[in-house]
């Protein structure tokens, strides 16, 4: 599997949605209306990122 596959079977907030309770992702903090603010948690996970999607 690789994140090719996971965007072909997933719509955009199904990957925010693993990514934020998997940690790839944190709340940090609740604005309004279940919209949120979110942050990458630690420096790993940055660089993960960035060598990834960027």
């Amino acid at each position: 599997m690789n994140l090719n596959d996971i965007h072909n079977d997933l719509n955009t907030n199904e990957i925010f949605l693993l990514m934020l309770y998997s940690g790839y992702l944190t709340i940090k903090k609740d604005v309004v209306d279940n919209v949120f603010s979110i942050r990458i948690p630690n420096k790993e996970i940055i660089s993960l990122f960035h060598n990834t999607f960027i």
